[in-house]
C-alpha cells in the first residue's frame, strides 16, 4: 500500500496524516468560522431574518455579544478538530482498501460517505452538546444526546460523499501553479425541549412560518459552507505538505 499523498486525493497518502492534518484544518475551522454558525443557529431556532438576529445577540453590548457567539467554542473545537480528524482518518483507511478496480469517482463516494457516517455516530453528542450552548439552554440529558440523529447522519453521508467527489475532481482538473508559486495556495482555497420526532420537528416548523421557516438562515449557511469547505481544504493541504517536507 503506498503512503504518497497527493493534492488530488484528499484520502491519499498515510491515514495518520491525514488525520492530523484534517484536526488542525478543523480546529482552526472552529475558530474562525464559530460565530456565522451561531447566527445561522439562532436564525433556524427563532425564524428570524440575520440583522434581527444579530440585534438580540448584540442587545447588551459589543463585548457579551461576542462572548455570546463564542460561547460554546469549547466543544465545537472538540466536534470539528476530532470529526475531521477521525473522518479523513478513517476514510482514507476506507480508501486504501477499496479495489482499485472501481472507478476513482466510486471510490471516494464509498470512502467519504462511510468515513461519515462513522464520525456522526460517535461525535453526535458533542454536536446536540454544542448547539444547546449556542442558544443559551441547558446541557442535555442522556435520552437527549442523539435527538436529529437521523437527518445528521444522512445529510453527513450525502454531503461528504459529494464534497470529497466534486473536490478530488477539481484539484485533478485545475492546472498545479506550480508548488513554489503563491497561486497553489490559492488553487486549495478555490477548491474548496421535549423531545420530537424529526416528523414532529418538521410540522412545528411549517406550522409556525410556512415552509419559509425550513430556509431561515439560509443565505448565512451558503456563506458558511463554502468558507468552511475553502479554509479547511487550503489548511489540510498546507499541513500535508509540511508534513511531507519534514518526514
Amino acid at each position: 500500500m503506498s503512503t504518497s499523498a497527493s493534492s488530488a486525493d484528499a484520502f491519499s497518502g498515510d491515514p495518520s496524516r491525514a488525520a492530523a492534518a484534517s484536526f488542525a484544518a478543523g480546529t482552526v475551522q472552529a475558530v474562525l468560522l464559530l460565530p456565522a454558525n451561531t447566527v445561522q443557529t439562532h436564525m433556524q431556532h427563532a425564524g428570524r431574518p440575520m440583522l434581527q438576529t444579530l440585534r438580540v445577540i448584540f442587545a447588551s453590548g459589543g463585548l457579551p455579544g461576542v462572548r455570546l457567539l463564542y460561547r460554546a467554542l469549547g466543544p465545537t473545537v472538540a466536534m470539528l478538530g476530532v470529526r475531521q480528524g477521525f473522518k479523513f482518518g478513517s476514510g482514507a483507511a476506507v480508501k486504501s482498501r477499496l479495489p482499485t478496480s472501481w472507478p476513482e469517482l466510486a471510490r471516494d463516494a464509498v470512502s467519504g460517505g462511510s468515513s461519515a457516517v462513522a464520525t456522526t455516530t460517535v461525535l453526535f453528542p458533542i454536536d446536540t452538546l454544542k448547539t444547546r450552548w449556542q442558544l443559551g439552554r441547558a446541557s442535555p440529558r442522556l435520552p437527549q444526546l442523539y435527538q436529529g440523529f437521523t437527518p445528521a447522519v444522512i445529510y453527513s453521508a450525502f454531503g461528504m460523499s459529494i464534497w470529497l467527489c466534486s473536490r478530488n475532481i477539481l484539484e485533478r482538473t485545475i492546472p498545479d501553479p506550480g508548488r513554489s508559486s503563491a497561486l497553489q495556495h490559492w488553487k486549495h482555497f478555490a477548491v474548496d425541549g421535549p423531545p420530537r420526532s424529526a416528523a414532529s420537528e418538521l410540522r412545528l416548523l411549517v406550522s409556525t412560518g410556512g415552509l419559509g421557516r425550513l430556509y431561515s438562515g439560509f443565505g448565512v449557511k451558503c456563506a458558511f459552507v463554502a468558507l468552511n469547505s475553502a479554509i479547511f481544504n487550503s489548511v489540510y493541504m498546507q499541513c500535508r505538505r509540511l508534513m511531507r517536507m519534514h518526514s
